[in-house]
């Protein structure tokens, strides 16, 4: 809640905003479309209504959670090796560790 509404709802009205997923298939977006309608994140939402929301989808633990978080807290970089850390969101981060980019590190997609 807290990024969209101070980093991206920040942007200019017409950034375009590219989805890596949207319910209605939606490929771009707005920085205005979204502040002015986007039902959980809109500029009439306040953090308690955002969080009342999406408790109240009841939704399961996400089944690539435990690799997504990790990737998203390094930006999605990995460090060169041939085998990846596997285990709780817990124990990848203690074995990556939290590193800023790097000659040892580079892009990868999950």
């Amino acid at each position: 809640y807290r990024s969209v509404r101070t980093k991206i709802f920040g942007l200019p009205d017409d950034t375009l905003l590219y989805p890596g997923h949207d319910y209605k298939g939606r490929m771009v977006s707005t920085v205005r479309e979204e502040r002015n309608f986007n039902a959980r994140l809109g500029v009439d939402k306040s953090e308690a209504e955002f969080v009342a929301i999406m408790n109240a989808l009841d939704l399961a633990y996400p089944k690539k959670i435990d690799e997504a978080v990790p990737a998203n807290l390094v930006s999605g970089l990995v460090p060169v090796q041939t085998e990846r850390p596997v285990g709780s969101v817990a124990v990848v981060m203690e074995e990556l560790g939290r590193q800023d980019t790097s000659e040892l590190w580079h892009g990868a997609g999950i």
